[in-house]
């Protein structure tokens, strides 16, 4: 979940580096201009995704999950810590413990059948080498659905950072999957690394329920907030990750809340 939201969170970095600069701002001589933020911006994308950086580095990850009532009471809570591990290259986050104890004979048995079957999932999309017809294309039609303005800087670990709002635009422009339906209909900041133009923390909110699937599914809501540290030259590594999710499966509502803090990186031997 941590590397699927990471992705979701750096593709609205994405986004806000196609920005055109405010009035206020755009007379600032120490402000990039918008053309040669986007260049770099692809730039460090391209490089992010060839080297796959992110990969090179594990951690403990302590999670913190409820599931809630239709009033927003907690019904179900989890206190659960994972260790990300290199399962045949693939990253993996391996349950160690719960509620601070280690895991019992049960346990351990339970999560080695989830690496098996994580596994044997990998090794399926190997083989069939399908696209996911539901990923996000960060190109001119998924940038066009938004509105961008720099706002200001901001220091962040000690690191310069330009501080970017994010809007959709109105009308009903054409999407092309469920994904993109719904993330064009976000809005919030992003926070963008002066030296390294990459993510450094973004907070983004739903701005109305939305449909997907049809009339199979609807999310009312989604507030996701992230926040990456430095670690060594072009590498960046998620330390806080909270969204919450109030949507709707076919009958079964899917209300939870999820916090997630990073700590005990170190690199992977694949």
């Amino acid at each position: 979940m941590m590397a699927r939201m990471s992705k979701l969170a750096k593709v609205f970095w994405a986004v806000s580096l196609s920005l055109t600069l405010s009035p206020a701002l755009a007379s600032d001589p120490s402000l990039p201009k918008s053309d040669e933020l986007v260049k770099k911006f692809v730039q460090r994308w391209q490089e992010e995704d060839r080297e796959k950086l992110d990969d090179h580095y594990g951690f403990i990850e302590r999670r913190l999950h409820d599931v809630l009532d239709k009033n927003g009471n907690v019904k179900e809570h989890s206190d659960e810590t994972f260790q990300l591990v290199m399962l045949e290259g693939h990253p993996f986050p391996r349950l160690i413990a719960k509620d601070g104890k280690p895991l019992s004979a049960d346990e351990q048995k339970k999560q080695g059948e989830r690496e098996k079957k994580f596994l044997d999932e990998q090794r399926k999309k190997a083989a069939e080498k399908k696209k996911d017809g539901d990923s996000l294309e960060v190109d001119e039609q998924f940038l066009n659905h938004f509105k961008f303005d720099v706002v200001g800087r901001e220091d962040l670990n000690g690191r310069p950072s330009y501080v970017v709002t994010v809007l959709p635009r109105p009308g009903n422009l054409s999407v092309r999957n469920n994904s993109e339906k719904v993330f064009t209909h976000m809005e919030g900041k992003v926070w963008v690394d002066a030296q390294d133009y990459t993510l450094v923390k973004c907070d983004l909110h739903l701005t109305e329920p939305t449909s997907f699937y049809g009339i199979l599914g609807s999310v009312r809501q989604i507030d996701l907030l992230l926040q990456r540290r430095w670690m060594e030259n072009k590498v960046w590594l998620a330390e806080k990750l909270n969204f919450a999710i109030d949507a709707r499966k076919l009958f079964t509502p899917v209300r939870v809340k999820q916090r997630s803090e990073f700590s005990g990186f170190k690199k992977l031997t694949k």
